[in-house]
């Protein structure tokens, strides 16, 4: 009796693809409906796994146990979001400027990660920090749901996962180029 449907990929198998242009695009307009702390922690998980990513195509072929304990074993060298901004940064993955933005959207994260019950976008301090955000170079381009949610102004909740989201499309972007063979990329520019 031969088997007619293929193996399911594993979780671990899952993780590790890189996820296209469209379905970043997707995850992160998602978390417009969804409320300020799970948007807020929704995407900028989506950007450290893409930083991941981009890391990744620096490196020789390493086996799974080998990428495990350098990105997700607990004091792995690169297994927090902090290490992941500035080792991308040293490889030359990002500019300046994103870096910066990169750790300001860490920040926030930080911050709707320690106050879950008391956080909101529409906090003071939090609405300060949002304002730091840069608009994206690109921004224009972005489908919808997003077209029709800058008509109504760009709020807080929307500037920041607008810059999460404009991150993570470079990264992708980024990492399939590096991923085709004779394809030279530079460091990702996104503001």
């Amino acid at each position: 009796m031969s088997d007619q449907h293929p193996k399911p990929k594993s979780l671990k198998q899952l993780q590790k693809e890189t996820p296209s242009r469209d379905a970043v695009l997707g995850r992160v307009a998602q978390t417009q409906v969804e409320p300020d702390y799970e948007a807020a922690l929704l995407s900028a998980s989506l950007l450290e796994y893409m930083l991941m990513q981009a890391i990744r195509t620096k490196f020789i072929s390493l086996g799974k146990d080998a990428l495990e304990s350098i990105f997700e074993t607990e004091g792995g060298p690169i297994s927090t979001f902090s290490a992941k901004i500035k080792i991308a940064y040293a490889l030359g993955i990002m500019t300046a400027p994103t870096k910066s933005q990169i750790e300001l959207i860490k920040s926030i994260r930080n911050h709707f990660a320690h106050h879950k019950d008391k956080c909101s976008f529409d906090e003071a301090s939090i609405k300060s920090e949002c304002a730091k955000l840069k608009q994206a170079k690109g921004l224009d381009q972005i489908p919808e749901p997003f077209k029709s949610q800058r008509k109504a102004g760009l709020t807080p909740k929307l500037k920041y996962t607008q810059a999460c989201l404009w991150i993570c499309v470079q990264l992708s972007m980024y990492v399939h180029i590096m991923e085709t063979p004779g394809q030279i990329s530079g460091p990702i520019d996104c503001i």
